[in-house]
């Protein structure tokens, strides 16, 4: 969470309730305590959630500011994930349920609740979808990612990150509007929340980097490829003379796709648009890094672009051996290295992609935003225009 960020929560008096690692000490109430292991709960159960979600809310938004601390400690600490450990399934659910529609109430209540009570209610889904890994939260994630304070869209990111996988199993091949959703509020905050949006894009709490669980997330991985490359391809739209904030974010969403689990799952088109938005990235972080003072983060992300392609090389079959050996000097960037050295590097490999024989036939690129474009030449000579893929 960056300082700004930070800022907003302490001025909003919140302070350490918004942290998901710590909870604070208060006890449970008495008439959720009991039923935290039911396995079937009753309609009595239903209601003595709702009524509990309903009390601490209606503190929040319109009580005295020492009742507004202890319902708001109260709402954080029954769902802080180190709480939940051992509590049954279904009574997360029912309590995600309850709160996804009591929560949805007060974000879109006219006038506005507070924006302390909209970060408090944030806060409580994206805790309770951390513990549940349950979809029932994805309406009230969606309204959170609407929402016009940046630092309650966070926590709608956030939230939206854990409810993504549960929402796409019992969603397999329709439609997902919070994937768009995610991908358009990521692009425009650039920053904690681009984070967020990347890392739950790429199925981070699903941890596909382990294969075995990869093994189990295809029709997860299947589902978000599109909205990654959306994200990646929108994030190269957007550099235009400055270097763009958060840009080695965007290491998050090329490693996700050259993932060997991610890559055999995509179809050649999507292959050949992978390669061509690593291939944009590489080409303005070559331009930059000649007239960047601070090469730090451009350096990190030309080694990571490098590491990227030395897999997808490893990946085709046969192996690109040429990719692999173009992609190594890249890989050796470093922030102190003559700009015009690594321009070399930059374009060597890049002549090594145009070479590539997945690329042959491939379909222009235009990052969005961007308008016509084409595959760059070299990094110090202009693109010539191309017709825009339809």
């Amino acid at each position: 969470m960056n300082r700004r960020i930070c800022i907003w929560i302490a001025a909003l008096g919140i302070g350490c309730l918004v942290s998901t690692g710590q909870a604070q000490t208060a006890a449970a109430p008495k008439n959720l305590s009991t039923i935290h292991n039911v396995e079937a709960p009753s309609a009595t159960d239903r209601k003595q959630i709702d009524d509990f979600i309903a009390g601490q809310l209606a503190t929040i938004v319109s009580g005295q500011p020492n009742d507004q601390k202890t319902a708001s400690a109260a709402l954080l600490n029954e769902v802080a994930a180190v709480n939940t450990v051992g509590w049954s399934t279904q009574y997360l659910e029912t309590f995600a349920a309850s709160l996804n529609q009591q929560a949805q109430a007060v974000l879109k209540a006219k006038p506005a609740a507070p924006v302390r009570a909209r970060l408090i209610v944030g806060v409580a889904a994206a805790r309770v979808a951390a513990s549940t890994k349950s979809f029932q939260l994805a309406d009230s994630a969606s309204v959170l990612l609407n929402d016009e304070s940046e630092v309650v869209v966070l926590w709608g990111m956030k939230t939206a990150k854990y409810v993504l996988p549960g929402l796409i199993s019992v969603k397999v091949g329709g439609k997902i509007p919070l994937l768009q959703q995610m991908v358009a509020t990521g692009l425009k905050f650039p920053g904690p929340v681009l984070t967020e949006a990347y890392q739950g894009l790429t199925l981070e709490p699903m941890d596909i980097q382990n294969p075995a669980n990869a093994r189990g997330a295809g029709p997860q991985i299947t589902a978000v490829i599109p909205s990654v490359q959306a994200l990646l391809a929108g994030r190269v739209g957007a550099w235009g003379a400055a270097v763009p904030k958060q840009v080695t974010d965007e290491a998050i969403g090329t490693g996700f796709l050259v993932n060997s689990s991610v890559w055999k799952l995509q179809s050649q088109p999507q292959q050949q648009l992978t390669v061509q938005i690593m291939q944009g990235l590489l080409m303005k972080a070559s331009a930059s890094f000649a007239v960047e003072a601070d090469k730090e983060s451009l350096t990190k992300l030309l080694n990571r672009l490098g590491s990227g392609f030395s897999v997808v090389a490893t990946s085709l079959t046969p192996p690109d051996t040429n990719l692999d050996n173009a992609a190594t000097p890249v890989k050796k960037i470093n922030k102190g290295m003559n700009p015009a050295q690594a321009a070399v590097a930059c374009d060597d490999l890049n002549s090594a992609i145009n070479g590539m024989a997945l690329m042959q036939g491939a379909p222009p690129f235009a990052p969005a935003g961007t308008g016509p474009t084409t595959k760059p030449a070299s990094a110090s000579s202009p693109a010539a225009p191309l017709a825009v893929t339809k």
